[in-house]
This record gives C-alpha cells, sequence and structure tokens, in this order.
C-alpha cells in the first residue's frame, strides 16, 4: 500500500521543522551557560561513563546533584571529572550529609547550607568539608545542631533560590547559610532566567538520536574553542536580579519563622597578591575580582539594610598566616580553608544564639 503523497509530504516538513528547531536549540545551548557548568551538562547523559554522573536534569533548577552518589574507585581520562568527583559521597536527599530522618527531635537545631562548590566542598571528603567541621564545633558540649550540605557545584543564587523554597517545609531549618556571590559573576551569552527555559526545552528534545549525536558534536567544539576565545559580557545573574534573588531569600527565611545567614567566599587573588600563577576559568573575563567585589558589596549592603548577619570571609582570609595554603585552586578552599571557614561560622552562630 502506498502512502499518499500529501502525507509523505507532511512527513518530510516535520521533520526538517524539528531538525530546524533542534539545530537552533543546540546553538544556543552551546553557548548559553559557562564553560565548565556547559561541560557537565553535556555529559550528563550523552557521554559520561554512568559512575561518574554527578548531575541530573531538572526542569527548574536546570541541574541537581545526583542522589545516592558514590565516588568511582578507577580514574577516567577527563581529569576535571577526577577532581570534581573524587572523594565524594551523597544521600539519597543528594547532600553531602550521612542519612538522617526527616523528622527532627525538637531538641536539634537544622543548620541548612545552600550554595555553590565552595559549600559542596569540591575535592573534599564528606566528613572534612567546613560543614561537618561546624556541625563538630556547634556539638562541642552537646549534640544540639544538625547541619545540612545543600550546596550544589555550580549553582547561581538563581538556582538557590528555588532550592531553598524547596527544602524550607521539607526540613524545617532553624537557621540557614546561603553561600552566594561567586557563580553569579562567570560571564555567559544568556543569563540563568533564560537558559532554565532553554534547558527544559534541550531535554525535552534529547529523546531525538539525530539532537543528542550534533550536539555532542557541537557543544564539545565549541568547549575547546571557547576556552581560548571567551568573550561573552554579561553575567549569569545581573546586578538587578541578583539583588532581587537576595531579598527573595531573606522574605523566604522570614515567611517560615527561619534566621538566615549570607557568606561569600573571596577568590585567591583578592588575598593573595602574587596569585599569576593561579588562573580563574575563562568564563570570569579579565577583570574577574572587580565583579565578584561589587557582588561581594551588593550583598553587604542589603544584609546591613535588612538586618542580616553577613559574614564576610575576605577579612579573616586575608588576615591568615596561611595564605595560599587556604585554596587548592583558584577559590576553592584547602582543608586549612575549610577549618578557617567553619571556625569563623561558629562564632557567629554562637554570638547569634547568645552563647549556646
Amino acid at each position: 500500500m502506498k502512502l499518499p503523497k500529501l502525507l509523505i509530504y507532511s512527513i518530510l516538513v516535520c521533520f526538517f521543522i524539528i531538525t530546524f528547531l533542534e539545530l537552533i536549540v543546540i546553538f544556543a545551548v552551546k553557548t548559553s551557560s559557562s564553560i565548565t557548568v556547559q561541560e557537565q551538562l553535556v555529559n550528563i547523559r550523552w557521554s559520561t561513563p554512568k559512575a561518574y554522573l554527578l548531575f541530573d536534569f531538572d526542569s527548574e533548577l536546570i541541574w541537581k546533584t545526583k542522589k545516592s552518589f558514590s565516588s568511582p574507585l578507577e580514574k577516567t581520562d577527563r581529569s576535571y571529572l577526577n577532581e570534581l568527583v573524587k572523594p565524594l559521597q551523597t544521600n539519597s536527599l543528594g547532600y553531602r550529609n550521612k542519612e538522617f530522618n526527616l523528622k527532627k527531635k525538637s531538641s536539634i537545631r537544622n543548620i541548612l547550607a545552600i550554595g555553590q562548590s565552595t559549600t559542596f566542598g569540591v575535592g573534599i571528603p564528606n566528613n572534612l568539608i567546613w560543614t561537618q567541621r561546624l556541625e563538630n564545633k556547634l556539638n562541642y558540649k552537646n549534640n544540639l545542631y544538625r547541619v545540612i550540605n545543600a550546596g550544589a557545584v555550580g549553582y547561581s543564587t538563581y538556582q538557590n533560590v528555588i532550592l531553598m523554597s524547596r527544602e524550607l517545609r521539607k526540613l524545617s531549618p532553624d537557621i540557614i547559610i546561603a553561600d552566594v556571590g561567586v557563580n553569579d559573576t562567570a560571564l555567559v551569552k544568556y543569563p540563568d532566567h533564560q537558559v532554565a527555559h532553554l534547558y527544559s526545552l534541550t531535554d525535552f528534545l534529547s529523546n531525538s538520536a539525530l539532537f543528542r549525536l550534533v550536539f555532542k558534536l557541537v557543544a564539545k567544539h565549541s568547549y575547546h574553542n571557547n576556552t581560548k576565545n571567551f568573550s561573552f559580557k554579561q553575567a549569569r545573574v545581573p546586578v538587578a536580579n541578583f539583588k532581587q534573588n537576595l531579598l527573595r531569600m531573606i522574605q523566604l527565611a522570614k515567611a517560615n519563622h527561619t534566621k538566615i545567614i549570607f557568606l561569600n567566599f573571596p577568590p585567591i587573588g583578592a588575598i593573595v597578591q602574587k596569585s599569576e600563577d593561579v588562573e580563574s576559568p575563562p568564563d570570569r573575563g579579565k577583570t574577574p575580582y572587580k565583579l565578584l567585589n561589587e557582588y561581594r558589596m551588593i550583598i553587604k549592603t542589603l544584609a546591613a539594610i535588612h538586618d542580616v548577619p553577613f559574614l564576610d570571609l575576605k577579612p579573616p582570609f586575608s588576615n591568615s598566616p596561611l595564605g595560599k595554603k587556604l585554596f587548592i585552586d583558584w577559590v576553592h578552599n584547602s582543608l586549612n580553608g575549610h577549618e578557617l571557614v567553619a571556625t569563623e561560622l561558629s562564632k557567629l552562630i554562637q554570638h547569634i544564639n547568645g552563647g549556646t
């Protein structure tokens, strides 16, 4: 039985329209996010060994940390993956904690830490991240505190507002520590609030084998080229959106009768004068520290206006004799750095709670 010509033409037209749509999305996505996050997203589903799938797609968050993840023992030929996932474990909620009962005892105070890879603890074992160190310090007399590490690699304030609204009712935190301001300044073609819609469409189109094949080829090619010739000018979260996100966090905390603390990590270039040998990622532009400082001052100003505690880690890091030893790269902290963060937060929280 022969198919009518009209039906054949209709099928062909639909095929070409879908293919054209796919190519448009591919072109947009390949230049939509920062280099590191872009390559991670490309590899999530289509080219990374399953053992290294640290992220899952999320229609609102764009990506989220995989639940019940454990670092593979074997090495991969992609060095950045080895650095990112080893040593690393997440629990059944996707947090870098041991399993715990969501229904907390009335005597326990939950502290929810949200934020970026500086909170997630890239390159650091679970039991040595600042969140676990903070819990140990606060519980030196009695077990009153539980610190939950919901930090996520690459997250901006756009994503953390969504995460915070999801987790507040589930976890009923007494205190939220919001690590903000670093990823928001990454230079991109499209800001996060636009990328979220783009990746939702990408996720839908990924059912097409043609889309998956072309996406991998184009995105990988653009990754290697853009690493050398990076020219994006727009921050992932523009200043106006950054202010709105901070205010939204404050509102969410107040609505849930939860205290919130803003936390900001300094890059090594803001601490150590001679740090030229430690390169910042290409998506940070030629003057990354100037933009980071601008966002840091926005946090400080809004925190003061709304009576929110703000731990600016630049002064204690600058005053530390350890200098470069506080870092493992341009912004992520070493074991010494995590210890300093936990010490400073412990003092602040004890002060807020009247020494208890």
